[in-house]
């Protein structure tokens, strides 16, 4: 049985260099999103087919999760994540072809191709993430965590900046079918870091015997579930989660219709938005990344709750016309991203073995993401019966008061004390190894006796 090697040094570079391709594929990604979306805005002219388009995308991943979660634990994780940026990549080309020929096709012909391609490109994104995701803590030692993830934050944000805003600029320039086109050539800038990385196994995948049958789908889908059961805290935390992201979802969802037709506002306009947002979220991240190491990680991510809920509330009551309202409301809101997810992601990493990230994982981030399908799908609706405002405001605060709720009445403050109790192991565990250490060496040196005897 060979020796399951930890986070160390060159895991941590591979990690990094396979993050760089990611990022660049990132851009990409941010490009072509931006512009269809706010091509969809603009040829429709209305917040029922935005929320389709979120529903299909959002809706898809939320039931196909936990299935990819379950895979990303049984199938070779390298394999898994090629395999999906390379059907990622093709629903890009049929973007292409929808937006080359949608002239010849029919409005609605054209939408429903669209929300086709989305629909497929979730189900590949529902296997990618939590491949994705599965990998970080075996490549990235714990002490590192925090840190790496809220440079992840950092650089993500330079990215949603960035991509907005060329979006923007392409847009008024070019077709998009050749915009498009962009997303295909960053796909293949990032295709070679992502050939060369090696991930190491999980020690699941080195006690396994060849010849030994593995568990079956539904037994490691069932483990996943008794986990969440077992740990106390973890299911209040994908509560709070499913809330927060549920009552906020109609103000993400028809942002775009928000700012052209209710504040009369252009590409540019929804671009400055969203990069007021994303420059708020970097600086946060950076901070982050300077923080080695946080304590009491539930009460930081429910201050920072609240304090996006307020953002939200700005956004939702900005004066007709003026988008730097809007513009700050987003900042506050997205200041505060990084805290919630790098919070819940430490939390995860740290609470949940190697072998069980994917699924385990995955079936929380359904959980979290359970009634956003739901509230995207009726926002426009909503939107059309009783207004943008009243929509927005009113459901941030509904979402407020049950978060609360869960906060009060749950064991949520459970997950900070097991952090704790696990770090504390390791701290012990790796004193004990460099007490021993010197022990070993002395004993290394010692040489080795002959003993030969005569009849």
């Amino acid at each position: 049985m060979s020796i399951v090697i930890p986070a160390n040094k060159q895991t941590f570079r591979n990690y990094m260099q396979f993050f760089v391709g990611q990022l660049i594929s990132m851009l990409g990604s941010n490009i072509l999103s931006f512009v269809m979306i706010w091509w969809v805005t603009v040829n429709y002219e209305n917040p029922i087919y935005l929320s389709l388009i979120y529903f299909f995308a959002v809706g898809t991943r939320v039931i196909v999760n936990p299935i990819g979660g379950v895979f990303a634990d049984r199938w070779n994780r390298k394999k898994i994540i090629i395999i999906a940026d390379s059907f990622i990549v093709l629903c890009s080309l049929c973007f292409f072809v929808i937006m080359t020929f949608q002239s010849s096709m029919g409005e609605m012909t054209t939408l429903w191709l669209i929300i086709a391609v989305v629909f497929v490109s979730a189900i590949v994104g529902a296997f990618q993430g939590p491949a994705v995701f599965s990998i970080i803590p075996l490549m990235i030692p714990k002490e590192k965590l925090s840190r790496v993830n809220g440079l992840r934050f950092v650089l993500f944000g330079a990215i949603t900046i960035a991509g907005p805003a060329v979006g923007a600029i392409l847009y008024d320039l070019w077709p998009i079918n050749y915009i498009i086109l962009i997303d295909v050539l960053t796909w293949a800038i990032a295709l070679t870091p992502l050939i060369l990385l090696k991930i190491p196994p999980t020690p699941r995948e080195e006690k396994e015997k060849p010849e030994e049958k593995k568990p079956s789908f539904l037994t490691e889908f069932r483990e996943g579930l008794s986990y969440i059961r077992r740990l106390k805290g973890l299911l209040a935390l994908a509560l709070i989660a499913t809330f927060i992201n549920g009552f906020e979802q109609p103000l993400f969802t028809l942002r775009p219709a928000f700012v052209k037709y209710l504040h009369g506002g252009s590409a540019t306009d929804l671009a400055i938005v969203v990069a007021a947002g994303q420059i708020a979220m970097f600086s946060s991240g950076v901070f982050l990344t300077i923080k080695k190491e946080w304590k009491k990680h539930t009460l930081i991510l429910m201050i920072a709750l609240y304090v996006q809920i307020a953002g939200i509330l700005l956004q939702s009551f900005a004066p007709i016309g003026k988008i730097w309202f809007i513009a700050m409301g987003a900042a506050v809101t997205s200041l505060t991203f990084p805290f919630t997810n790098i919070m819940i992601q430490t939390i995860f990493q740290i609470v949940i073995p190697p072998d069980k990230q994917g699924r385990v994982g995955s079936i929380v981030g359904s959980i979290a993401s359970a009634v956003t399908p739901i509230a995207m799908l009726v926002s426009g609706p909503i939107a059309n019966a009783i207004g943008y405002v009243p929509l927005f405001a009113g459901s941030i605060s509904i979402g407020g008061v049950i978060i609360t709720a869960i906060w009060i009445f749950s064991d949520l403050g459970h997950l900070d004390k097991r952090v704790e109790e696990i770090k504390q192991k390791e701290k012990e565990a790796k004193e004990l190894e460099e007490r021993i250490a010197p022990i070993k060496a002395e004993i290394e040196e010692i040489p080795t006796a002959v003993f030969t005897s005569e009849d």
